[in-house]
């Protein structure tokens, strides 16, 4: 457990939570409930091939997205961090179905402590941060 990023978490309190005032379990409990959507790093390719719809596929207007496409499908694992995400996001017009389900899977669930990279934080965590 990083001691450190948590006290630094408890104490600044930036998405003001309200930590000052929670007890330790209290506190760790709001850390852990997954109430955050952090972006994804990676995504399979066929989680981003059920995400297309057929409709919005064939009226791709050049051959080479359609391609690339079937590239970046095929693939087991796609990191979505940096420029992929953006061009994922450019081949299909803004509102089409395949966009809005595309920037839904880049999305997760999780806990503010994931997001932090903390893991699962428990109430003596939260003791020991408060205690440095």
């Amino acid at each position: 457990m990083d001691l450190v990023a948590l006290k630094a978490e408890l104490d600044s309190d930036p998405l003001g939570r309200g930590y000052a005032g929670m007890s330790d379990v209290e506190a760790s409990e709001s850390l852990n409930a997954p109430t955050r959507e952090p972006n994804r790093d990676s995504i399979g390719g066929g989680e981003l091939a059920a995400a297309i719809d057929f409709t919005e596929y064939v009226a791709l207007s050049t051959a080479i997205h359609r391609q690339y496409l079937q590239l970046l499908t095929s693939a087991d694992n796609l990191p979505v961090k940096g420029p992929l995400r953006q061009t994922l996001a450019s081949f299909f017009p803004s509102g089409s179905t395949t966009r809005a389900n595309i920037a839904a899977m880049l999305k997760q669930t999780g806990s503010r402590a994931q997001e932090l990279e903390l893991g699962f934080v428990t109430p003596s965590h939260v003791a020991d941060a408060r205690r440095l």
